[in-house]
This record gives structure tokens, sequence and C-alpha cells, in this order.
């Protein structure tokens, strides 16, 4: 497998070798997987630069693996521990994001193996890629839609996303150069029932939920796009960072969406009794 990996494209399963485990869905992504799955891929690197090796996950039970980047030296340059979420659903959705700075031209084995499960399989896993850091959005400032990753049904239309219903997920990329408290602004357009909008902003290098939030789009919202700003509380750093929303609920779709944007309005955020107080600059 030869890297970067095209913006918007992604590495096929099919390119993995080892054993337990199914590729599916034409190369989209590995499943029947288990306590003695171990897969490996070859990757060839030809231009030393900073890397953002990202893949995901989901499963109807937890899990663990381990995976390692080595180069054909012996040096690894990445082993993680990861853990796999129980999403409830097959989909890969849970995004996992590593940077790797400065990778070295050459050859590599990037290896997969699972070290923990609760059941019978450690889920499903695909949207493998190695994108360039010169790929990912900053903030403050707004999301590219056409950069997002996008599961459970959920579409990029190009001018919007649609096609969004339970158990739909969608994630953004971004560095954050300003560290601070931030809203997020965009237009939204109620479908039936409305539902509810998990808002996740995790730190790609430590995995720490930076900040969480659950909007209730109501079913007697407007149906046509209108603006909204949503605090996000806690405090995101300087660094990379994924955005996440998770869907639930709702008839049948649930919205539609556009103009999305991080905007910086604080430096620090307190709590007390409830009452959030941020000192703003």
């Amino acid at each position: 497998v030869n890297i970067p990996t095209m913006n918007g494209s992604y590495i096929s399963w099919n390119d993995a070798t080892g054993s337990n485990f199914t590729v599916e869905n034409n190369g989209a992504n590995v499943g029947s997987t288990g306590k003695n799955t171990v897969l490996s891929f070859t990757i060839n690197n030809s231009q030393q630069q900073d890397y953002l090796l990202t893949f995901r996950t989901g499963s109807k039970m937890e899990a663990e693996l381990k995976m390692t980047l080595t180069h054909a030296n012996g040096n690894i340059v990445l082993s993680k521990n990861v853990v796999i979420e129980n999403t409830n659903n097959w989909t890969p959705s849970v995004q996992h994001n590593y940077v790797l700075e400065q990778l070295q031209t050459g050859t590599y084995t990037l290896k997969f193996t699972v070290t923990k499960t609760t059941g019978n399989y450690a889920g499903n896993w695909g949207d493998l890629a190695f994108y360039t850091l010169n790929d990912i959005e900053t903030i403050p400032g707004k999301l590219d839609l056409s950069k997002g990753n996008y599961g459970g049904g959920v579409v990029n239309e190009g001018a919007n996303v649609g096609y969004i219903k339970d158990g739909g997920v969608a994630t953004y990329s971004f560095k954050n150069t300003q560290e601070g408290v931030y809203s997020l602004a965009w237009e939204v357009a109620r479908y039936g029932t409305g539902g509810n909008i998990d808002i996740i902003v995790k730190n790609a290098e430590t995995e720490e939920i930076e900040a969480q939030t659950t909007y209730t789009l109501q079913g007697d919202a407007p149906s046509t796009y209108v603006p909204i700003t949503i605090s996000l509380p806690g405090e995101i750093s300087k660094g990379l960072h994924d955005l996440t929303f998770r869907f639930s609920g709702g008839s049948g779709y649930i919205c539609n969406y556009r103009n999305l944007e991080m905007r910086y309005y604080a430096q620090h955020l307190a709590i007390v009794n409830g009452i959030s107080i941020c000192e703003c600059l």
C-alpha cells in the first residue's frame, strides 16, 4: 500500500494479510474479528512528512486491540492500545486518529492484534487511511463538509449533509490553533419529529473527551435552514481533535445541516452550581 492516501479515499482491507477476519463490502471493512484476529498491511512511504493515521470501529460488544507501525529496520514508530467501544451497531463509526510526525521514507508493517474480547467478536473495522496533515482543517474557522467522515447512512450531498437517521454519525478532524472555549455554529433543517444530537470533541492524541453536550432538535423546530449556535462545555486544547455528531431518536430522517463552524469565544470556562462562567478576552 502506497501512502499518502488521497483525501476522501480509504485503503482497501483486501490488501491485509493475517488470520481470523473476513473482508466485507468490497474491501471497505473487515468483520468476523475475534480473540485470535491478527492482520497486517505493508505500507510504502516515499516522502518524509507529517501523517494522520485514521480508522473506524463499530461493535456490539467491547474489545481491545494493539496497533503497531514498524519500520523495516525494526524501529517501532507507533504502538497504541485501542479500545473498541460498544456502539450497539456493527457499522464502523468511532474514529481513531493518530499523528505521525515526520514519518521517514521506507517500508513499514502496520499490524492490528486483538488483545481482549468480552464476547465472540471484536467489532468491524473500516475507513483506514494515511492522510497528510496538510489536508486537516484548522480552527477557529469553518469546517469543510467534503473532508468529513460519515457513517450509518449519513451522506455529504455537497452543499449540505443529509439522509440522517437514528444511528447516523459524522466526524470532522481539525487542528486547533487557539486553546480555549468554543461554540459550534451551523444551519439545521428539521425532518419529521427531530431527534437528539450528541456532540463530542475528542483529543485525537490522548483520546480524552474535552467537550461534550447533547442538543435536542424538537419536533416543532423549523423545517427550513435556521442558524443555531451551541456552546460546548469544556476547554479545547491546541492540536489535533475530532468533532463527532451521533444522531439518535426520531421517526425517520432527523435533519439536514450545512455551514459548519467552530467559533472561539473564551479563554477559560468554570462551572459553579450548574452556572457556566467564561473568562473572555
